[in-house]
């Protein structure tokens, strides 16, 4: 699945764009899951190695690979954004709507994964999408 939504998807936009050249930028949302378990946080986009834990950001990293290519092959403008936490009132997965959903099922107890100083960041839907057309 993250393949063909990622990685193959993401090739078939690139060959599209590169053969109806010029294109001004193809923007590319990425995540922060490239990085894998990073050890420094916050995480810099310099960071490294980045080695991926999962298959969605494997998958994200290898499009990134492909943008970047592109980009350097046929002097296409790309720009890979790295979100991490977007949240949004209708969202269905992430680690708010599995809060909330342990909290309907016992409103006593909330589990909360590792020793409790972990920071983890989160951004708005509305302010990402600002940032996005901020970007471009």
């Amino acid at each position: 699945m993250h393949f063909e939504e990622n990685l193959l998807a993401t090739f078939s936009l690139l060959e599209a764009v590169h053969q109806t050249l010029p294109a001004r930028v193809v923007v590319f949302a990425s995540t922060s899951t490239v990085y894998g378990e990073a050890t420094v946080l916050p995480t810099t986009e310099n960071y490294g190695p980045s080695i991926p834990v999962s298959t969605y950001g494997a998958s994200k990293q290898g499009a990134e690979a492909l943008m970047s290519a592109y980009a350097y092959t046929f002097g296409l403008r790309a720009l890979i954004l790295r979100f991490a936490n977007i949240i949004a009132p209708r969202a269905i997965i992430g680690v708010i709507v599995d809060f909330i959903r342990k909290l309907k099922e016992n409103p006593n107890r909330l589990e909360i994964l590792g020793d409790g100083t972990q920071k983890k960041s989160y951004l708005y839907i509305d302010d990402c999408i600002e940032a996005i057309f901020m970007c471009c």
